[in-house]
């Protein structure tokens, strides 16, 4: 495929077929529903962080540049919503025995050992892009790219401010092939490569799933330590967000050893 500046196209949804979540609203905070599409519209309600079962009536419209669907008010009638800040709903259940979701970690896979940026972007979700996340200290750093810029990612030179960790040798200022794609090969070569669903048991942090994710399911990617140093252990955290029910990477979050 070509790629050029990616503008997802609008879903095609009809009334009520499946419930949505919140997503990419910081814990705490709440989604404001408005009488009309647009923000200049009058706000009558709000939904928060992590609402589940949001309904859309298949109404929708385009305000500015801005998508915004129409979904039932859990107060009464109706509002609107900027369509960026829902998500297809799936229950953990559901999404742990989706078959397409391990092909999707396999393909994810095979695209980062062989550098191949156009099959990594085809696996990115047309929606929201992929948030990747190397280091959770010191106040996490988290860039979004979107298919474009994703199927350039193996070739991009752009100096990125990851972050650092203790105890690692995370470079602050330094290119995806350089610093991101290392470490997620070291997970994906790793001959004792665990993989779990919805699992934060391995990542070393109390609360390593960030609240704006609270409706996306995930893939714990766990190598373990080398018995004897054992503190050289990585976790990947694989989001997978649907997009008219087909599976789609959203969110890779690298979890390591610290002192």
């Amino acid at each position: 495929s070509t790629f050029g500046w990616y503008y997802p196209p609008t879903p095609t949804v009809s009334a009520n077929i499946e419930p949505y979540g919140v997503f990419g609203v910081a814990g705490n905070g709440t989604l404001d529903l408005h009488s009309g599409a647009g923000p200049d519209t009058p706000v009558i309600a709000t939904l928060p962080y992590n609402a589940a079962n949001v309904m859309r009536t298949g109404a929708e419209t385009v305000a500015g540049s801005t998508t915004w669907w129409e979904v039932q008010n859990p107060g009464g009638g109706t509002g609107w919503s900027n369509a960026y800040y829902l998500v297809e709903a799936i229950t953990p259940g559901a999404f742990c025995a989706d078959p397409r979701v391990n092909t999707l970690l396999a393909d994810l896979g095979a695209a980062l050992k062989t550098g191949n940026g156009a099959n990594f972007a085809s696996l990115v979700s047309p929606r929201h892009g992929v948030d990747i996340r190397l280091s959770s200290f010191a106040g996490p750093r988290t860039f979004n790219f979107n298919r474009f810029s994703a199927a350039n990612l193996f070739n991009d030179s752009t100096l990125y401010e990851w972050g650092s960790a203790p105890c690692s040798d995370q470079i602050p200022g330094s290119t995806f092939s350089g610093e991101v794609l290392p470490k997620m090969l070291d997970v994906f070569n790793s001959a004792g490569l665990q993989t779990s669903c919805n699992d934060v048991s391995k990542t070393g942090e109390s609360a390593p799933w960030p609240a704006e994710y609270g409706n996306i399911q995930f893939y714990a990617l766990y190598k373990p330590g080398t018995p004897g140093t054992e503190v050289d252990w990585r976790t990947i955290l694989v989001g997978v967000e649907y997009v008219n029910g087909q599976p789609y990477i959203v969110a890779l979050l690298n979890f390591q050893w610290k002192c």
